[in-house]
């Protein structure tokens, strides 16, 4: 691998449902916890994962993120151990599953809509992809 290239660092997301959003991502995996780095400092939800910092903060209105496929949309994944747990947890929590667990080249894939409507993938790589 070329040192010289960038590697992601930071994946920050904003929300005007930040508690519904924290439990959501919960429920995939993500070890979300309440952050306030200063006295003074907003009230946030943060964690590590895998060298990344994940976070997300009170959007400044209310709204939904663009759908599946349209301009603006962000598509992020995540590798796990089961899919189709995940489906079951995120499914009896109410959430919306856009497209159920399906078999892929890479793997097994679901792709979920978070509270504020983002779409969000869960795959497990076959052993030939493995991450």
């Amino acid at each position: 691998m070329d040192q010289r290239l960038p590697r992601l660092g930071a994946l920050v997301f904003f929300t005007s449902r930040l508690d519904a959003c924290a439990e959501f991502y919960r429920l995939i995996g993500i070890p979300l916890v309440e952050e306030q780095h200063d006295q003074d400092g907003v009230v946030h939800f943060a964690c590590e994962l895998e060298g990344v910092h994940i976070a997300f903060f009170n959007a400044v209105d209310e709204g939904n993120a663009p759908p599946l496929s349209t301009a603006g949309c962000c598509f992020p994944g995540l590798a796990v151990t089961s899919v189709r747990e995940i489906v079951h947890r995120v499914e009896a929590a109410g959430a919306t599953i856009l497209q159920p667990a399906s078999e892929y080249p890479w793997g097994l894939r679901a792709v979920l809509s978070d509270p504020d409507g983002r779409p969000f993938e869960v795959f497990e790589p076959t052993a030939a992809t493995q991450i």
